[in-house]
């Protein structure tokens, strides 16, 4: 587990010392955390070897504006269903989510281009049953108009 306020170059020299590297390489690797590299799905020269963040993120901790907290990742039916039983705003939140790749799923398989470095918006894409309808990855973005 890793915090959102690590720097990339710290999080890559804590890595190294098991033969380990986080892939995406910004230009601000010596500054930037991996907060803000989620938030924006930083890339870097390497990304198109080892993957933008997205590809790099298995799960996150969603903190929601109300104090609940919950993980986020892969979410096969028995997931699903426990995310559902938890109620709440979390409940509400992957409804929705599985309800938006359910209704547009024809549209989002055909209109996704496969280029490996597509970062603009939310990979809805990643929703879907044949991406592993991973969450965490579905919400590490690049803002809409931050290019």
């Amino acid at each position: 587990m890793v915090e959102p306020g690590v720097v990339c170059d710290q999080l890559n020299a804590a890595a190294a010392q098991h033969g380990l590297a986080f892939g995406p390489d910004p230009a601000t690797h010596s500054r930037c955390t991996l907060g803000g590299m989620i938030g924006n799905n930083s890339c870097g020269a390497n990304s198109v070897r080892a993957g933008k963040t997205a590809e790099n993120v298995e799960r996150l901790e969603v903190p929601t504006v109300d104090g609940e907290r919950f993980w986020v990742g892969p979410t096969d039916d028995a997931t699903y269903r426990s995310h559902l039983a938890a109620g709440g705003r979390r409940a509400d939140i992957v409804r929705a989510l599985k309800t938006l790749a359910d209704h547009y799923a024809d549209a989002i398989r055909t209109g996704f281009p496969t280029i490996k470095r597509r970062v603009s918006g939310y990979s809805l894409d990643q929703l879907l049953p044949e991406n592993g309808s991973n969450i965490a990855r579905a919400v590490v973005a690049r803002p809409w108009g931050s290019y």
